[in-house]
């Protein structure tokens, strides 16, 4: 199995046949999916760039649900930077394992939290990256010629998961377009919230900044600079950050919090995201 940068050759993925042995794997030694409840998985990919734990490598993770892995024809690509990954969502029945170029790469099945999910994973070498880049990074999923999913930023999902008008541009452009043709659209709906709530005393102002701030969408990421999805800056995302309130109280102008919403990253080792499940 391989994959290379240049060419954005395939690595292939997991088909429903292999969602389904996975299933019946994890049941025989007591581990029951997240799907198997009567709990919804997360509705969307999310993304992540953080920093792994006991060195300077960066890792990048795109979490999947069944949905998204389901369907035929489906390829999801990881940007970093100039750099694209691609990968067969529907391709073949193995769970992954590959090492290209100062770049591991996990592709496959398992658990993340109670959920059980698709994740794609890479964590690349501290010489792949200069530690004084800034680099950015979002990820696409498409199905056919007609359907594509961006993810990035989650201020900016929750934006697009609310509001059909926006997620028929967001889906169709890419972050070089986005300032010019999402930022009309976006500072409207975020001056709508804010008006609505009564919070922030100049809601179009508020909602100017926090477009530039949010677009394009995109999770950058410094590696010399302090991790972190917060209130006062963005730099990457780690997988046990709860960002749910962050979203919220931003997107409001106030702070609104969420209980229970905290995340979390099951392994200190790779693939980091997601505990996974091989397949014989």
């Amino acid at each position: 199995m391989s994959l290379t940068v240049s060419k954005e050759r395939l690595l292939s993925k997991i088909s429903r046949r292999a969602w389904l042995r996975s299933a019946a794997a994890m049941a025989a030694t007591g581990l029951v999916p997240g799907w198997a409840f009567e709990v919804d998985p997360p509705a969307s990919p999310e993304l992540f760039v953080f920093k792994a734990p006991h060195s300077a490598n960066t890792v990048i993770s795109l979490s999947i649900p069944a949905d998204f892995a389901r369907s035929t024809a489906a390829i999801a690509r990881i940007h970093v930077g100039a750099k694209t990954w691609s990968v067969d969502l529907a391709g073949s029945t193995q769970t992954g394992f590959t090492n290209d170029d100062r770049v591991r790469i996990f592709a496959g099945c398992g658990i993340i939290g109670v959920h059980f999910l698709q994740a794609i994973v890479l964590e690349l070498d501290a010489r792949e990256i200069a530690l004084t880049e800034t680099f950015d990074v979002w990820a696409e999923i498409s199905r056919g010629r007609e359907t594509r999913w961006r993810i990035g930023n989650p201020i900016v999902a929750e934006l697009v998961r609310c509001n059909r008008e926006l997620a028929q541009i967001h889906h169709r452009v890419s972050p070089t377009d986005d300032r010019a043709v999402l930022t009309p659209v976006v500072t409207r709906i975020v001056a709508g919230r804010a008006k609505r709530l009564g919070i922030v005393s100049d809601p179009d102002a508020y909602a100017r900044r926090l477009a530039r701030a949010i677009l394009p969408d995109v999770i950058s990421f410094a590696p010399a600079s302090p991790l972190g999805f917060s209130f006062a800056n963005q730099n990457g995302r780690h997988p046990a950050e709860g960002t749910a309130e962050i979203v919220h109280t931003l997107l409001g102008g106030s702070l609104i919090q969420v209980g229970g919403e905290r995340g979390e990253m099951p392994l200190d080792r790779f693939p980091y995201l997601i505990s996974p499940i091989e397949l014989t």
